[in-house]
């Protein structure tokens, strides 16, 4: 796992004059320039336009600092030093700004001098490009996390008296929870948790989790599962059951001792309501591993840059949680290239081509699951060999299959299987997917509610029978995809 202060000490040791710095984490940036600092044996300076530049770790700045010209006039005559200047990317477009760090660059080949510039994003002017080093700062690691965690639980200690009730494996077992959180999130989740009861223990994680869940799906875009799911059954999918089986330990230590990489993924298309969805959940689940659900959708803003951005927070999150689970349901609705127009500008390309080219060099280990029902609206990138590990395709259920569903619905809604007629129900649910089935069972557990009495064989007949199933309805489209999926794709059973 890439170490952030050996990145940040060897660009600074290579004499990059200009280094960008993209995060949110100000307070972070600073502590790690710091380590650097020590490492390389100079000191740091930070300048900020309201306080103007002063040493690390001093409260006033120095007289005559706070314009952006005048600091740089500073830097130019000052020692060998680091000099993070925050948020000075909104002067980079100023012509004269941009010229008198030209002119840095050049002196600084022959100095020990480098400026650090922070900030969520940085649009870099094409006369520095050859100058500039960006680096993009990825959320803190499980090891970080743990470094705050005491540092908070240790400041705290001095203030109050707190009870400790979790032991070192289990804060641990925390601080890789808590990956995907920022440094200052860390911070509050801990002292909140601390602080509500002076005690941090076992009762406390679900609680920090929840937290964890409101930061992860604050931006509407992606949904965070720490349990995926409380029923982790599905019926059929025999073959696709044995694949999961085969990779289980595939994210280990031991795996990466064998020579094997990280799977990379699988597509599931196939007929709606059949448990595509419910894959993705069971896989996180059968694997250990935290789940993240993307609305493909949501990634698209009206505004110039966000989408883009939104991807790349999506990445960032996505790789800072590894190994995860990210499961894009529907998929064509966020990546689909219909017709030969170009509506917005290019966009929808752009988006797509980065989206395919991490896919396809992620050296994290993010295991994508996507889902699809209409596999005529995806681009063909997505169906080429080597993008995802296999294609699968899930059709409507069979007999065999369909007796294991009602078995477990059935169980799921607290009824018992023996006392149902199975084989009836199965004869009576040809073409039915698994979502129809189990909205049959639900509408007679309503049924029998209402009556006050029992839910029944008979119940559930009268349910399948008044329903029409996708089947009938889109027999054509149905027969068209098992058509395609035919020759290209592994059927799940």
């Amino acid at each position: 796992m890439s170490d952030p202060i050996e990145d940040i000490k060897t660009l600074v040791k290579c004499r990059y004059p200009l280094i960008g710095i993209q995060s949110w984490e100000e307070e972070r940036i600073e502590y790690l320039l710091q380590q650097v600092s020590l490492l390389v044996n100079i000191p740091l300076f930070v300048w900020t336009s309201t306080r103007g530049l002063a040493r690390y770790g001093k409260s006033e700045g120095m007289y005559n600092s706070l314009e952006p010209m005048q600091v740089l006039n500073i830097v130019h005559n000052g020692m060998e030093a680091i000099y993070l200047l925050k948020d000075f990317h909104h002067y980079l477009q100023d012509k004269l700004i941009s010229r008198k760090l030209r002119d840095l660059c050049t002196i600084f080949h022959s100095s020990f001098k480098s400026i650090v510039i922070s900030s969520p994003n940085i649009e870099v002017p094409l006369e520095l490009k050859k100058d500039f080093v960006l680096y993009d700062l990825q959320l803190p690691n499980q090891d970080e996390i743990y470094r705050v965690m005491m540092e908070t639980m240790n400041r705290i200690a001095k203030q109050v008296n707190f009870r400790l009730k979790l032991p070192r494996e289990d804060l641990l077992r925390l601080a890789r929870e808590m990956t995907g959180l920022t440094q200052r999130e860390v911070e509050r989740v801990i002292s909140r948790a601390i602080l509500s009861n002076n005690m941090l223990s076992e009762k406390d994680i679900g609680q920090i989790l929840e937290f964890k869940k409101n930061i992860v799906e604050e931006g509407g875009i992606l949904e965070y599962y720490h349990d995926p799911i409380e029923f982790p059954y599905i019926g059929g999918f025999k073959r696709f059951k044995v694949w999961l089986s085969r990779r289980k330990g595939a994210f280990s230590g031991k795996a990466r001792e064998h020579g094997l990489q990280f799977p990379r993924g699988v597509l599931l298309l196939g007929v709606p309501g059949c448990g595509k969805s419910l894959c993705s959940r069971i896989i996180a689940k059968y694997w250990g591993l935290p789940l993240l659900k993307l609305d493909p959708a949501g990634l698209y803003d009206k505004y110039i840059g966000e989408t883009e951005k939104n991807l790349r927070a999506v990445i960032k999150l996505s790789e800072a949680m590894a190994p995860a689970v990210l499961w894009i349901d529907e998929i064509e609705k966020g990546f689909s290239l219909t017709g030969s127009s170009d509506p917005d500008g290019g966009l929808s390309k752009r988006i797509l081509g980065t989206f395919l080219n991490w896919m396809q060099e992620k050296k994290k280990p993010v295991f994508i699951v996507a889902t699809s029902n209409d596999v005529s609206l995806l681009p063909p990138e997505f169906l080429r060999k080597g993008r995802f590990d296999e294609i699968f395709f899930v059709d409507l259920p069979r007999a065999e299959e369909r007796l294991e569903i009602f078995k477990i619905l059935l169980t799921k809604h607290k009824q018992k299987p023996a006392e149902f007629d199975l084989p009836l129900l199965v004869a009576n649910s040809e073409g039915f997917s698994g979502a129809e089935i189990e909205q049959a069972i639900t509408s007679a557990l309503y049924s029998a509610f209402s009556g006050a009495g029992k839910v029944t064989t008979k119940l559930i007949l009268e349910e399948l029978e008044q329903t029409h199933p996708l089947s009938e309805t889109r027999r054509e489209d149905i027969e068209e995809l098992r058509e395609w999926a035919r020759e290209r794709a592994v059927m799940v059973s």
